[in-house]
């Protein structure tokens, strides 16, 4: 058994877990997920705000174009997290996996 609380190893012996594999594909995911997302939000604001206030129509108070923005906002953060619970796997941040996740 190898002492884990040593620093007397070989980088290239170590095995990569995949729960790391996994963690990092939904860290990327969720950056350009989250990138686009803003980028859209803008987009939208820009569009819908791009004229004189006083020609534009509000909602109990708010601009629409803000109104638009936030719904939008929401709504693709809903699609966001259905999709990264559809999509990545739940793991355990142990330092071992269970049995249940070594089967995978």
């Amino acid at each position: 058994m190898k002492d884990l609380n040593t620093r007397d190893y070989d980088v290239s012996e170590i095995d990569e877990d995949p729960r790391m594999a996994n963690a990092r594909n939904e860290a990327v995911f969720v950056q350009i997920f989250f990138t686009i997302m803003q980028f859209g939000v803008i987009a939208v604001c820009f569009i819908m705000g791009n004229q004189d206030p006083r020609n534009m129509t509000y909602f109990f108070g708010w601009p629409t174009w803000y109104i638009w923005g936030v719904l939008t906002n929401m709504s693709a953060l809903a699609v966001g997290i259905i999709w990264v619970t559809k999509k990545y796997k739940m793991d355990t941040l142990g330092a071992f996996m269970d049995d249940k996740e070594a089967a995978k």
